[in-house]
Order: structure tokens, then sequence, then C-alpha cells
């Protein structure tokens, strides 16, 4: 499992989470996410949950949907791989 946030990129910040619906949270939640060779999200996998299963659910379809990374690499050719990502979340 590679251990690099430096291999993620973001295409969209999330749209705002009603507090209403997920309750008000500050945690942080940690996914390995599978990526394939063209940098896509193959898998998400949730190692660190926010406490909240609604949350945790909308916050991986969001990861599969909107992040793309830059790919591993062996021998100058991109490969699959996964990385481990931290992120912290505030909803008021």
């Amino acid at each position: 499992i590679a251990r690099r946030q430096r291999q993620m990129c973001i295409r969209d910040r999330p749209n705002s989470v009603n507090s209403s619906r997920v309750g008000k949270v500050n945690a942080v939640v940690k996914v390995v996410v599978g990526v394939n060779p063209r940098g896509e999200p193959s898998s998400v996998n949730l190692l660190q949950s926010t406490g909240n299963a609604e949350l945790d659910r909308l916050f991986m379809r969001w990861v599969k949907e909107n992040w793309t990374f830059y790919p591993a690499e062996k021998d100058g050719a991109p490969i699959a791989s996964k990385v481990v990502v931290p992120v912290r979340l505030n909803i008021d």
C-alpha cells in the first residue's frame, strides 16, 4: 500500500452536506483507494470511520466519482496500486 498523498488529484470539491442529514461532524476519515493504471479509483474501502455510516457511504462514493490520481509506475509504465488517504471532515 502506497502512503504518498502527493499522488492524489481532486477534480472537484464536494457539494456541501446538509448537517441535518448527517449531523455535525468533526472527524478524520481514512480510505484505502485502489488506483488503476489510468489513475482512476478502482476501489474505495473504509479504513477509519467518521462514526456516521451514511456520511462514510457518501464520502466513499464521492471519492470514487471525483478523485483521480497520478498512477504509480514500474519501469516507466503506469501500474495499479493502493494509497491510504486521511481526510478531515468538518460539517456544521
